[in-house]
């Protein structure tokens, strides 16, 4: 920013070099470089209060002559962080940058910084944990299959910190995934992590598990060959204090009478136990491809059924 009495440049204007990019070097080292691709080595950290932090459980004097004391990743406070006499920090990240803003070259160029997230190793977790997560049923954890040396990894999307793209220069790319379609389905975590509009407790934490539970309990279900997906629209309300809802089953063909009954069957009881929270469910909304239009689709909210076997992150 400016600051209009001096014309003083501060803040991160103030430190990054905009011409940097030219360098054709630099543009060769970050052109290689995408989103889902994997950091080593970093130090990753939080800001906490001082002294002792009742959220994280960690305490630590002030750093930096900053108000809040700079606390590393594994909970160490960064004056105490590993140095290349004392041992490596063995930590791996993954950028969640959108490709375009890595590289050195169209919007790449206005953006020093890259966002990573960090790798949490699951050796020795919980294996109903594991195989949630490899299934996508953490919003927050996404599986990484690529990581060097092997083993079990997950990117931790509650943590998300700004790293200079010399750092990237300096090392080779490692891809986090080993196929294409594994790197565009981590972009779509990334993307439902942010975007994702909140609702009301009783639909995520009520209707949305109902609705799982119906799709697991007959996975044969012919009606479930064809929906496409689920999606929430709020008729009246808002998200977070709905008054009617109804549940939109988007399918590739249309459905007959007769495969529709489940769905139908399974509303009638959610239609009563929502109405004791003071949420109205209208009538199932059937909508094949053909017939969704895009109003609908747009104000509508998708939800995650990871049964269903789609890539839909909510």
């Amino acid at each position: 920013m400016v600051d209009p009495a001096t014309g003083t440049v501060t803040g991160v204007d103030a430190t990054f070099a905009g011409g940097a990019f030219a360098d054709p070097a630099l543009h060769a080292r970050l052109d290689a470089w995408c989103q889902g691709d994997l950091v080593a080595d970093i130090g990753l950290f939080w800001a906490g209060t001082a002294f002792e932090d009742p959220v994280t459980g960690v305490a630590a004097d002030p750093s930096g002559g900053h108000r809040w004391p700079v606390i590393a990743w594994d909970g160490t406070p960064a004056e105490e962080l590993p140095t290349p006499e004392t041992g490596p920090l063995q930590q791996w990240s993954v950028i969640t940058s959108q490709t375009c803003d890595v590289v050195g070259t169209g919007p790449g160029a206005r953006h020093p910084f890259v966002q990573v997230s960090p790798l949490i190793d699951l050796t020795g977790a919980d294996q109903n944990t594991v195989d949630a997560i490899k299934r996508g049923e953490r919003l927050d954890r996404v599986w990484v299959d690529n990581v060097p040396g092997g083993g079990a990894w997950a990117a931790d999307l509650r943590v998300s910190l700004p790293v200079s793209k010399a750092v990237l220069a300096a090392q080779e790319r490692r891809p986090a995934f080993s196929t294409e379609q594994a790197a565009l389905d981590f972009a779509e975590r990334v993307a439902a992590k942010l975007r994702r509009a909140a609702l009301h407790d009783d639909l995520t934490d009520g209707l949305r598990p109902r609705l799982r539970e119906l799709v697991r309990a007959d996975p044969a279900a012919g009606w479930l060959d064809d929906v496409e997906q689920f999606r929430l629209l709020v008729v009246q309300g808002t998200r977070l204090q709905p008054d009617e809802v109804a549940l939109v089953v988007v399918t590739l063909v249309k459905l007959d009478e007769a495969l529709r009954a489940p769905l139908r069957q399974w509303a009638k009881q959610e239609r009563k136990r929502l109405k004791k929270v003071g949420i109205t469910l209208g009538r199932v909304r059937f909508r094949d491809l053909d017939s969704m239009s895009v109003e609908e689709y747009r104000t509508s909210v998708p939800l995650h059924i990871p049964e269903l076997a789609r890539r839909v992150w909510w």
